[in-house]
């Protein structure tokens, strides 16, 4: 990882910046700092029942292992190319989507994606509770939901400072914990079978782990570009991807391959079971703790959801300036929504959080292939970011057309292939219970959003 961006700064401040554009002597971001917000942003129970999927469908811990790290490899890849452009753009990931998709496009993906933050930061404050009632029988699930959020809201109030600092503390504690299971089952390896055995494999739960993983990491695409916008555009922007690539696909292959190992210990295929029924004290301590990193870096996810509120509050409102209040009642009204989503939650999480995800990824994919077209073929980086702010998009106006058109097809394209309970589309059944809708819509959306707008590069110079 290349750490040409210069040294770490750990001081902790309150933050005075929310969707504006960066300026360069507040640019004191580095690859160090990428590494270890998405590294311990893994660091959370939700990983490790991710991890588990595939031992709940019937696959076996060491295809669940293949698939979980093909998919981490694929998903890190476009969640790294979107790190990049924060350096040289210094503005937030959705609020350059304004580029592609003009002003008043750009401000229906965000809500899009607002909504997919808030999913996030609900299902992590649903499974951090289940794992502290698992360690601490009898404690209410509100009083821990209620804990958790008022951390989140604490730390989002101060800002990034505060964010990076916690999630580097999370990655070295959470971090350690878990690799010290991983080194007891390598020492260990012939006391546990499902380590031994190759066990179940069906394409189609393969496919599934593999597409989740991946959804995982690319879930993150829509705001890795707010932290790594506080690097200097003088730094090398391959050192943005690396220290976001590698972070959050090494913390998430880790702890979802550790999920699927403690999941495939018990009939249940519950790693937070497996902890509290296996390891003794020492698993209910690593319940505590993984609770408490819940609670810290939960707060990446409401950071960005304020950042998403604030753009399109600035969509809305262009004329208006965005104060410390305003970004401060906006973390409020987030995190109360947020806390009494968590409250109302069913007992089948795990069906409706894999559903999410695959909802997930069908939104986000045709976004991330016609961004990334754009910014690396069409635009080759280059955006006029004054009128990112500016009434009427500036020269992007409030409609791209195209792109909009762009994206709605895609979408349309993936329906016959999608694969979830709520809906199953006719080629998932002919494809043998398969889903490649969103290698369909990334495919597609990307091609055709080339082809149409291949010879028409906006000059911002003009």
């Amino acid at each position: 990882m290349n750490n040409n961006d210069g040294p770490t700064k750990t001081s902790i401040s309150m933050e005075k910046r929310s969707v504006e554009f960066i300026p360069l002597d507040e640019r004191t971001g580095s690859s160090r700092e990428l590494f270890g917000i998405w590294f311990g942003f893994n660091m959370v129970p939700l990983a490790l029942i991710t991890g588990a999927i595939g031992i709940v469908s019937g696959l076996s811990f060491w295809w669940s292992v293949l698939a979980i790290i093909i998919g981490g490899l694929i998903g890190g890849i476009t969640m790294g190319l979107h790190a990049s452009q924060g350096p040289k753009l210094g503005v937030p990931q959705m609020l350059q989507a304004r580029g592609q998709f003009g002003s008043r496009g750009a401000g229906i993906l965000t809500v899009i994606v607002l909504l997919i933050l808030l999913g996030f930061f609900v299902s992590n404050l649903v499974v951090a509770a289940q794992a502290l009632q698992l360690a601490i029988p009898g404690i209410p699930a509100s009083y821990v939901i209620l804990f958790a959020t008022l951390t989140s809201l604490v730390i989002t109030i101060v800002g990034y400072s505060l964010v990076r600092y916690l999630s580097s503390v999370a990655a070295w504690v959470v971090g350690i914990i878990l690799l010290l299971i991983a080194a007891e089952a390598v020492f260990n390896i012939g006391d546990y079978s499902s380590l031994t055995e190759v066990g179940n494999f069906t394409v189609a739960s393969f496919f599934m782990v593999m597409m989740i993983t991946a959804s995982w990491l690319i879930g993150f695409a829509p705001y890795v570009s707010d932290y790594s916008r506080y690097m200097s555009p003088d730094s090398d922007e391959v050192a943005a991807f690396w220290g976001t690539y590698l972070g959050c696909t090494l913390g998430a292959v880790i702890v979802m391959i550790i999920g699927a190992f403690l999941g495939s210990q018990i009939a249940a295929g519950d790693p937070l079971v497996a902890l509290k029924e296996n390891y003794g004290f020492f698993g209910l301590s690593i319940l505590v703790v993984m609770f408490a990193a819940t609670a810290m870096v939960n707060c990446i996810n409401s950071y960005t959801a304020t950042l998403s509120m604030l753009t399109v509050f600035k969509g809305v409102f262009p004329k208006s300036d965005i104060s410390t209040s305003i970004r401060i009642s906006t973390v409020v009204i987030f995190h109360v929504i947020a806390f009494f989503m968590a409250t109302a939650v069913g007992d089948d999480f795990l069906t409706s959080f894999t559903n999410f995800i695959y909802l997930l990824i069908y939104f986000l994919v045709p976004w991330s292939a016609i961004n990334l077209v754009d910014y690396f073929l069409i635009q080759k980086g280059e955006y006029h970011i004054p009128s990112f702010f500016e009434e009427g998009g500036g020269i992007y106006g409030r409609w791209n057309v195209n792109a909009m058109v762009v994206y709605g097809l895609s979408i349309l394209i993936e329906v016959p292939f999608m694969g979830i309970s709520l809906y199953t589309g006719p080629l998932f059944e002919l494809l043998g219970g398969v889903d490649i809708a969103s290698i369909i819509g990334f495919i597609f959306a990307g091609a055709l959003y080339y082809l149409v707008n291949k010879n028409k590069k906006i000059d911002v110079n003009a």
